[in-house]
């Protein structure tokens, strides 16, 4: 809203394009009054902005230490209700340790808005991961986590009774035939 002198005006106006825009209001004057002219003021118009979403998802909550993990995902476009994907970008991964230095990857999305990647993690505890996407001009940034469970490599029991077992029975028939030799 503006005034000249005791005569307000006001007038809504609303851009179709995006871009800087130069705005100023004039009137032409009358047998009364002389015309008059604003002052010029810029404004910028940006580009809608989308929302976006972000699906992570693991194919278990547990893993075994040194067991690959597939971490995948999918990142949309939230467009008039629909889930629209979108392609060709760079998704951010983080894995959190129970302790130490998190690590980073990145995984590109498919033109169906899917990613992934393969992850050996090293130690035993709880540990989150988080996949984000930065977002862009028109696009929201967005992220996701969860937490999953490394734990400690065992060996099955037959493994280790069984081998126990082979064990004893070659000592036995190794003392054996070395008593048959003997005698």
């Amino acid at each position: 809203m503006g005034s000249w002198g005791v005569a307000p005006y006001n007038y809504t106006f609303t851009p179709d394009m995006e871009g800087v825009w130069r705005v100023y209001a004039s009137w032409p004057g009358n047998d009364e009054y002389y015309g008059a002219t604003s002052e010029v003021v810029n404004f910028t118009v940006l580009p809608p902005i989308t929302m976006t979403k972000i699906y992570l998802t693991l194919p278990k909550s547990e893993v075994t230490v040194g067991d690959s993990l597939e971490v995948s995902g999918k990142l949309v476009a939230i467009i008039n209700g629909s889930e629209v994907p979108i392609g060709g970008v760079p998704i951010i991964v983080w894995f959190f340790p129970p302790v130490g230095w998190d690590i980073s990857q990145t995984a590109y999305t498919e033109d169906d808005g899917t990613f992934s990647l393969a992850y050996k993690p090293p130690l035993v505890g709880n540990w989150t991961i988080s996949v984000s996407w930065g977002g862009n001009e028109t696009h929201t940034r967005c992220s996701a986590s969860q937490t999953f469970t490394v734990l400690e490599k065992r060996f099955p029991w037959a493994e280790v009774v069984g081998g126990s077992v082979v064990a004893v029975v070659v000592i036995i028939l190794g003392v054996k035939v070395f008593r048959r030799k003997r005698h």
